[in-house]
């Protein structure tokens, strides 16, 4: 069923309760008024020059600079969401930002060509992926956190894990195939009735994303076949430069 705003957030944004339900740019603002509500800011992280990485992290966050001042950061433990190839942090972890942002500093990076993250390095690898997040949550003052993957963000999450175990404390993965079997792989093509992961990953079809957004979303939201296009073609778009 459809994410509903709360009373608070259509006070925080009285534009959103007019806008039309069935639309992306609807659950895209909406999503974004409620990270603002519960102590959320989005920041660009610039990793090296043609990498920037898109942060939503606490407020207030200093980024390092060249004048070597310190991050701010509040007490509580980090807590840090990598969404998969299906969508944006946002949509993937929005429930769970609102369950623990009230007693962990939480930070939402978005992958590269997902949301506002983008490089021009040939390079695509999960070891490049994790390597540009942890020097932005480094830059970011995060020196210890809990890591939390979904799909191909846990297989990230698992190289960070690997290359950088004092940054990473605690891996949780969700859905990921880090270290699946020929067989449990097979049974998983079997379930949602494709032939392969990049059958099931990059899907053609609005039945497909649908399929793929069911493996990161716990409750997919309900969207008129036209908008799940419409995500399609961006999905896309991503993977192209992907």
């Amino acid at each position: 069923m459809p994410l509903s705003l709360s009373p608070i957030a259509k006070k925080l944004s009285p534009s959103l309760a007019s806008t039309p339900k069935d639309t992306g740019t609807h659950r895209r603002q909406h999503g974004r008024a409620l990270l603002r509500f519960y102590g959320l800011t989005s920041q660009t992280v610039e990793i090296n020059p043609g990498t920037v990485i898109h942060f939503w992290t606490p407020s207030p966050v200093m980024i390092k600079s060249y004048k070597n001042r310190q991050a701010k950061l509040a007490t509580k433990p980090s807590l840090v969401f990598l969404h998969g190839f299906a969508g944006t942090g946002v949509l993937t972890w929005l429930p769970q930002i609102m369950a623990f942002a009230g007693k962990y500093s939480v930070f939402l990076p978005d992958l590269l060509f997902f949301g506002g993250s983008t490089t021009d390095s040939p390079n695509r690898s999960p070891k490049f992926h994790a390597e540009c997040l942890a020097k932005g949550l480094k830059l970011l003052g995060v020196e210890s956190c809990t890591v939390v993957g979904c799909s191909y963000g846990g297989i990230v999450g698992s190289k960070m894990a690997e290359s950088d175990p004092k940054l990473v404390r605690c891996l949780v993965l969700s859905n990921s195939n880090v270290g699946a079997t020929e067989s449990q792989s097979k049974a998983v093509f079997e379930r949602v009735r494709v032939g392969s992961w990049p059958e099931l990953l990059l899907p053609e079809t609005v039945e497909g994303l649908k399929v793929l957004l069911g493996f990161v979303i716990r409750k997919r939201p309900w969207l008129p076949d036209w908008a799940y296009g419409h995500y399609l073609e961006v999905f896309l778009n991503n993977f192209l430069k992907f």
